[in-house]
């Protein structure tokens, strides 16, 4: 191999008239080195590829057609060869005559007389295309995460101050978007290491709980502040009208939905709006069409996303202090959700609660409410059950004794 192409005046021999007729007939660029990194032969597709002739790269070394800056890590792929290994599709960064960078595939062979390597061969697959189509393909993904992102983060700030400015028409919910923030998260994070929800709850779905839970109550916008504000137990009638506050904001967050396109977050705030006051065992509200009969959700019915804003809506209701109740204790507060397992709670998370209720009262008191004047449970709060939630008080009382 030494000896081909070396001198260009003797007429040359069958063997090598032949050695050329079969690397000319590769379709693909070859180069054929020497043991010293020279160049000792190219085939025609070689020039073609870099637009120099053969008579100007052969004895020249193989750094002349390598970029700078890659040199290095090019002669350890070609010191490899040389001890007798096979590299494959080494990525290699060329110039070629007229300065132009192009990206290779290289594969590099060992040429083998007997047990000796006497050379390398070189097979190059031009790949600047693809690379450059795989780059501008990484550019537009990362303009449209980035676009994305924007969305999303304008979305939240959205969330963010419409929950604001629906929690404003209650002086007594101080924290309260804060708290319930909170408590929906560390629930669906508990979840997630579930046998039941493992592979279901992904981060994505918690953080949009976290961010939406605040939303669970943006149709009291829509409900009259002298209901809102009562102290006493509401009439059938009036509760009849406080329940349409989850309807209220579920149609006006499905219209922001609607508004954004596919890209929208409002859909999981939507379904936390609507059903956050179903009960697992069907007797919450409000009742919708579900295969041709009116009724409340029960049970999977009822989106997850609702299920978990329902116990932390329900116990921070039972720990705050509102114009119908003074905060509950913690341990009176679990006591009630206890109880309700399988009846307002769907049980498995009622479980994860009681695995993190620590969580909870941290939480309580890093968001505490304005008011600290409050008295210890005068009055029950309405939607939790006023029977069980005085029975669970009189037990609690009894053995705290």
């Amino acid at each position: 191999m030494t000896n081909i192409g070396k001198d260009t005046t003797a007429p040359p021999m069958a063997s090598e008239i032949l050695f050329r007729y079969v690397v000319e007939s590769i379709p693909q660029p070859l180069i054929l080195l020497e043991p010293n990194c020279h160049i000792s032969w190219l085939n025609q597709a070689t020039s073609t590829l870099l637009n120099y002739t053969t008579e100007e790269l052969r004895g020249e070394n193989f750094s002349k057609i390598v970029k700078k800056g890659v040199v290095r890590e090019v002669f350890t792929h070609l010191n490899e060869a040389l001890k007798g290994n096979e590299i494959k599709n080494a990525p290699i960064s060329i110039v070629t005559k007229t300065g132009e960078e192009k990206t290779v595939e290289a594969t590099l062979s060992p040429i083998k007389d007997k047990s000796s390597v006497t050379g390398i061969s070189i097979v190059l697959n031009d790949i600047t295309e693809t690379v450059a189509s795989r780059n501008l393909l990484q550019r537009l993904e990362q303009e449209i995460a980035e676009r994305t992102k924007k969305i999303m983060d304008t979305q939240r700030a959205a969330v963010l101050a419409i929950a604001t400015l629906a929690e404003s028409i209650d002086a007594d919910t101080g924290g309260h978007l804060q708290r319930m923030q909170n408590y929906s998260k560390i629930l669906a994070l508990e979840l997630q290491k579930t046998p039941i929800y493992k592979g279901i709850i992904s981060d994505e779905y918690v953080e949009l709980i976290y961010d939406l839970s605040p939303l669970h109550d943006l149709g009291k916008v829509g409900i009259d502040d002298q209901i809102l504000r009562k102290p006493d137990k509401l009439t059938p009638e009036e509760f009849d009208t406080m329940k349409t506050h989850t309807e209220i904001g579920a149609r006006a967050l499905r219209m922001a939905g609607n508004m954004v396109g596919r890209e929208s977050i409002f859909s999981i705030g939507e379904m936390i709006a609507h059903f956050h006051h179903e009960k697992w065992n069907g007797t919450g509200y409000p009742a919708v069409e579900t295969n041709g009969e009116l009724r409340p959700l029960k049970g999977e019915e009822i989106p997850l996303c609702a299920r978990i804003v329902a116990l932390a809506d329900v116990y921070d209701a039972l720990t705050s202090k509102r114009p119908y109740k003074d905060p509950f204790p913690h341990e009176l507060a679990k006591e009630i959700i206890k109880k309700d397992s399988g009846k307002h709670f769907e049980p498995s998370i009622v479980e994860t609660f009681l695995k993190v209720e620590n969580d909870f009262i941290k939480i309580k008191k890093q968001y505490p409410e304005n008011s600290s004047d409050s008295k210890p449970f005068e009055l029950p709060a309405r939607d939790v059950g006023r029977q069980t939630i005085i029975m669970a008080r009189d037990k609690w009382l009894k053995d705290k004794k």
